[in-house]
């Protein structure tokens, strides 16, 4: 079989974790025999505006096509505007962008179907191609669309529905997702639930040297530093707990424009000895992060899945995260993990002690969590029942 993804997530040479997700799902699905080609539109704008596109949008240097982990990938450009103007013909633009391409690409590789990753804009795109290429299309949403497009303006609301409504099949991450689409839009739109997943061989690592001192209480968070991590709320936490917890140290690996709030905080709170900023590490050396650490938390909100849970748990790591969450699919409060309410700094001094100062619950929590985590959260199942979907779509 063969697929056509649309991704504007995706790692290139400028990003390499943008949508990695989407990567490790594809290269489960070709270990399977399912052959893949990606076409991942960069906004692009004429010379004398390029400075108006964000800092994070200027993808000038990135190729028009590279090889990567033997996926072939193409980078095609699309008419851009800056801070999400005209957000609403993004679909359209991203298509005109990308329809030579494809048409080229399907002539060689005669696609089964088109696989689209967020419904706006690749989504609106693969629907409009689809009828170019008189084939299939299936949206997979990963969470922004939900949370933050469709409720932009009832012209985005619309596009949405309408990107759904004529896919043949429309996947959600998280059953969190499915009732948020069940809630906000329109009746009878049916969701598959098709979770995220690790590949263990990449996750189960040997603590290497983090340069942390044996005895050390390690308090652990991996994100992109922006406000609704929550990771302002772990600070204010762990500022009461260091007079309870000898040895603590609290560990933030990653970067972004929220990082100046959080050092300014960490100064007022006269925390400088406890917290440490690592900035972007790559996979392998956040994984020795992981497993040297005592607790992962991650108390963010609007937050779909959240990969590094999982990859905590399966490195048997007790995790927490909040309620009405995405981590509800694979947390079961103080059984696989713990849950608190989001924004609440109480809730996390409470679970944060009482993880700490219990390590046999640390060994207890982790043990299930590892165990969940490696029998039901894997590419490998994630792809399985990819594939399931695309059969039915094909053989429909």
């Amino acid at each position: 079989m063969n697929v056509l993804v649309l991704s504007h997530m995706y790692p290139n040479q400028e990003n390499e974790i943008s949508g990695i997700f989407v990567q490790e799902q594809i290269l489960a699905l070709k270990k399977r025999g399912i052959q893949v080609v990606v076409l991942s539109s960069k906004p692009w704008l004429p010379d004398g505006f390029r400075s108006l596109l964000s800092r994070k949008g200027r993808n000038f240097d990135i190729p028009l096509d590279e090889n990567r982990e033997s996926i072939q990938v193409y980078y095609p450009r699309y008419l851009s505007f800056p801070r999400n103007f005209l957000l609403s013909t993004a679909g359209y633009r991203v298509f005109c962008g990308i329809k030579d391409k494809a048409v080229e690409l399907h002539e060689k590789f005669n696609f089964d179907l088109i696989h689209a990753h967020a419904a706006i804009p690749d989504g609106f795109a693969a629907m409009l191609l689809a009828r170019e290429l008189d084939i299939p299309f299936v949206v997979t949403i990963h969470g922004l669309d939900f949370y933050q497009t469709l409720h932009r303006n009832q012209l985005l609301k619309k596009q949405v529905e309408n990107v759904l409504g004529r896919s043949s099949a429309a996947v959600v991450v998280s059953d969190v997702l499915k009732r948020r689409g069940e809630k906000h839009l329109r009746e009878n739109l049916p969701f598959h639930v098709v979770r995220n997943g690790i590949n263990p061989e990449n996750v189960l690592v040997r603590p290497g040297d983090t340069g942390h001192r044996e005895g050390e209480k390690i308090v652990l968070s991996v994100s992109n530093l922006i406000e609704r991590k929550g990771i302002q709320y772990v600070i204010h936490a762990l500022g009461s707990l260091r007079n309870e917890i000898d040895n603590l140290k609290y560990i933030i690996v990653g970067d972004g424009p929220y990082r100046i709030h959080l050092e300014r905080l960490i100064q007022e709170l006269n925390l400088e000895q406890i917290v440490e900023f690592t900035g972007r590490k790559d996979h392998n050396k956040t994984m020795q992060y992981m497993a040297a650490c005592d607790v992962f938390v991650l108390p963010s909100w609007d937050e779909a899945f959240g990969i590094v849970y999982i990859e905590a748990m399966a490195l048997g790591k007790p995790v927490i995260g909040c309620k009405g969450e995405g981590i509800e699919d694979f947390v079961e409060d103080n059984v696989t993990g713990f849950l608190v309410k989001p924004k609440d700094i109480q809730s996390l001094i409470e679970t944060i002690g009482n993880v700490l100062k219990n390590p046999e619950k640390i060994t207890e929590i982790g043990e299930k969590a590892q165990k969940h985590v490696l029998e039901n959260f894997t590419w490998k199942k994630n792809a399985q029942e990819m594939i399931r979907i695309y059969e039915e779509i094909v053989n429909a």
